[in-house]
């Protein structure tokens, strides 16, 4: 029976495919959102619903980006004492995900106030996150240099061909 095997490169491209995968979503739901505004948007005023989420959504995305930021930062102290090049790698890699599905999460709110309300300004909201989810994609060196990797390590992840073990 052949056995995965998780290379160097086969974890930084599965990294890039979450990322892709993640950011396509946001992208095509506002797409078919904006093509869907005349459609889905109701008629009625809204201007009580847009004032609360005027107030609302600035707090909601600073939160979602301030909580990316902590919840990372925190998950990234315990990936750094890890004793093995592959345990750093999976935290690295779970890390990533709770941070870009946190930024996913409060891009999509932005949307979906933007499709109840017409307002572009949620929309705005909602692009702000989307700008800020693209300055997380994971690169190679900010990697190594997240984790703190010693000569040794990030040797062995310059190698494609690197079995993660």
């Amino acid at each position: 029976m052949q056995k995965n095997v998780l290379t160097s490169k086969l974890y930084f491209r599965s990294l890039t495919i979450i990322f892709s995968a993640l950011l396509a979503g946001q992208v095509f739901f506002t797409l078919l959102t904006l093509l869907l505004a005349d459609i889905v948007s109701n008629k009625e005023d809204m201007s009580s619903l847009i004032d609360i989420f005027t107030y609302f959504m600035p707090f909601c995305v600073l939160g979602g980006i301030i909580a990316s930021i902590i919840i990372s930062k925190a998950k990234l102290k315990e990936a750094r004492k890890r004793d093995t090049l592959k345990q750093k790698l999976e935290d690295y890699q779970t890390l990533t995900i709770v941070k870009l599905a946190i930024l996913e999460g409060q891009a999509f709110f932005a949307i979906v106030v933007f499709m109840i309300t017409g307002s572009l300004i949620f929309l705005g909201y909602g692009l702000i996150v989307t700008l800020f989810f693209l300055t997380q994609f994971p690169m190679k060196i900010k990697i190594v240099e997240e984790l703190n990797l010693n000569e040794s390590d990030k040797r062995l992840l310059e190698n494609p061909e690197y079995t993660i073990q």
